[in-house]
């Protein structure tokens, strides 16, 4: 190989500042927003590579205690402050045990390769292998949560760790390979090689500690988006959407419809005599039923089908790819679930029964004109004696329970 024409000292001291620079951008980006768990152990593996590398830039003017013992453990204690953070920042149980094991380990076999059996080239192999190790327990950390591979970011700081272990592997096979170390600034290129990677990997590791702060907290500002949005569009005593999100989201269904020629039809429901629910047995009562007729329907119907409360007692049921007939029966369907449905709040037993109003979506039709037909037949099965449904069809349809199957 050719003689190498840069000083490895002079690496070795970029790589102090590198680190002690990336541990300060850290430090100060970190403070400017949210932190997780996990990021303190992320500032202190910067700092420990930034001492460690000033020790072992000492190499020849300091004792070999501070520029061979403590500037190695520094060096490679920085995967293990790594692995620590990762594990914590990902909410996965600490398993503190191995990597402080594994340091332990190290420092014994390092104490005796520099003060009993001296050898430059087994210090690098063995300094090399614990490095491969621990950095591929942080790659592993993020591949043990599940569906986080999935994510484009994680996905890619994981493969990072897994890049540096498989090049420390690398580093190790070579140096047993090619073991002509006399000291650690032996102008070899595996050591070049070496320092100059362990530069970029310095630079890389701190900012995908940053990018993985800012993902947890857009993660998070995301979910509390999502929590807003529901809370916006859900009923919160049924469970199922409000009159808000049925008026916008039915809007859009139905104009898809139409476009693409889609069979649709609106059902309200009404429960029967419901006031004197809430008269007799209470609010309370009263909402127990509305609770268990909103988990009915939800189970009975197909999950692209949409279900809302639209009134005090009344749901609106929008059904696509559902003919009157179709939607006749499935209305049917629900009202003998209804009717049989046996609803138990405290020592209260009861029934109840409801009344629905069915209308086929028309090429004309918006949201308005089509609730208007639905609760025109809805007040018909009202004033035929209620616990009925009334629509356009002729009759019910078989294909209409092979819609409810589907749910």
């Amino acid at each position: 190989m050719p003689e190498n024409f840069i000083d490895l000292r002079t690496l070795s001291f970029a790589l102090m500042l590198v680190t002690g620079l990336m541990a300060s951008v850290m430090y100060f980006v970190l403070r400017a927003q949210k932190t997780y768990t996990g990021t303190g152990f992320w500032v202190l593996s910067n700092l420990a590579g930034t001492l460690g590398f000033l020790c072992l830039g000492l190499r020849g003017f300091a004792p070999d205690l501070l520029t061979v013992v403590l500037g190695n453990m520094l060096a490679v204690g920085t995967t293990a402050l790594a692995l620590e953070g990762n594990r914590s920042f990902l909410q996965l149980k600490r398993k503190s045990v191995i990597p402080v094991t594994i340091m332990a380990g190290y420092a014994i076999t390092l104490i005796y390769q520099t003060y009993v059996s001296v050898s430059v080239t087994n210090r690098i192999v063995t300094a090399s292998i614990v490095s491969s190790v621990l950095t591929f327990l942080s790659y592993r950390a993020f591949t043990e949560k599940p569906g986080l591979m999935t994510n484009v970011v994680y996905r890619t700081v994981a493969l990072t760790f897994l890049l540096f272990s498989g090049f420390m592997f690398l580093r190790m096979v070579a140096s047993m390979t090619f073991p002509l170390f006399s000291h650690l600034y032996t102008p070899e290129w595996i050591q070049t090689v070496s320092f100059m990677i362990f530069l970029v990997f310095a630079t890389v590791w701190t900012l995908n500690y940053v990018v993985l702060n800012s993902e947890r907290l857009n993660e998070e500002l995301r979910a509390k988006e999502n929590e807003l949005l529901e809370r916006a569009t859900t009923d919160f005593l049924t469970g199922v959407s409000n009159k808000r999100a049925f008026d916008e989201f039915a809007s859009a269904e139905i104009k898809r419809s139409r476009r693409y020629n889609i069979p649709t039809c609106l059902v309200l429901l009404d429960l029967d005599h419901f006031k004197k629910v809430n008269d007799t047995f209470g609010h309370s009562v009263g909402d127990k039923v509305l609770t268990e007729i909103g988990i009915l329907l939800k189970r009975m119907t197909r999950q692209h089908d949409l279900i809302a409360r639209i009134g005090g007692e009344e749901f609106g049921l929008l059904l696509t790819h559902t003919d009157i007939e179709s939607g006749h029966a499935v209305a049917e369907a629900f009202r003998r679930e209804i009717q049989n449905l046996e609803i138990k709040h405290a020592a209260i037993n009861l029934s109840v029964t409801s009344s629905f109003g069915v209308a086929e979506l028309r090429e004309s039709d918006t949201l308005e004109s089509l609730l208007e037909r639905a609760d025109t037949h809805l007040y018909k099965a009202k004033d035929n004696g209620r616990n009925r449904v009334s629509s356009e069809a002729k009759s019910g349809s078989k294909k209409g329970l092979r819609l409810l199957s589907q749910a």
